[in-house]
């Protein structure tokens, strides 16, 4: 940018204007800006609008001077020619940054990922075919051992049943001493029946 010991930026863009207007134009924006930044319309920011009241005077100044504006509109012209010659600036390839994968590499890689994804399933399904196996003879298992304890339930159930009468029975007959005889046999058996019951209940069912 052309700079000189009054001005450092563009007066253009400070007067929102363009290269090539009119001394008109230039005296309408100056007006517009010097309006909208005067320090007294800008009370909140008054340091800032100061300083951009001044500026605004700087460029209006700068553009009104056709010496300087003639010489700045040169130099910038000059620039951007040279600019527009050698073009821009290509940007420096970084030599350790390793080039995008070529179609076959992308290729081996779906094929490696693929062959990964199958080998998973299979040995999930094998898993699972064992396990269903598992199941399927813990199941038959089970119900082979429900079918035993119910067998051996009915048959106990039976046996006191026909134990339980004849001990009515004597009850009935009123026979003393053939009735202590049979409440001591009639107290074991149910002991010895309890316990039965139970460890063919826990062997069925383990």
């Amino acid at each position: 940018m052309f700079t000189n010991r009054n001005i450092n930026f563009d007066p253009y863009k400070m007067l929102q204007l363009q290269p090539g207007c009119t001394s008109i134009q230039i005296n309408q924006a100056y007006k517009r800006m010097a309006l909208k930044w005067h320090p007294d319309k800008n009370l909140i920011q008054k340091e800032y609008a100061h300083q951009m009241f001044i500026k605004i005077k700087q460029a209006y100044e700068f553009l009104k001077d056709k010496g300087k504006r003639d010489a700045y509109d040169y130099y910038n012209q000059k620039c951007y020619d040279h600019n527009k010659q050698t073009g821009p600036k290509k940007p420096k390839q970084n030599p350790q940054k390793r080039a995008p994968p070529t179609e076959e590499e992308k290729l081996e890689k779906l094929k490696r990922e693929f062959k990964r994804q199958c080998d998973f399933l299979k040995s999930r399904s094998e898993k699972f075919k064992k396990s269903s196996e598992t199941f399927k003879k813990e199941s038959e298992r089970f119900v082979q051992r429900s079918q035993d304890a119910l067998k051996n339930s009915r048959f106990l159930y039976e046996q006191w049943q026909r134990h339980n009468e004849d001990f009515m029975r004597i009850i009935r007959n009123k026979n003393l001493d053939e009735m202590k005889n049979a409440t001591e046999a009639h107290t074991q058996w149910w002991t010895e029946f309890k316990k039965k019951i139970g460890n063919d209940m826990n062997k069925s069912f383990k």
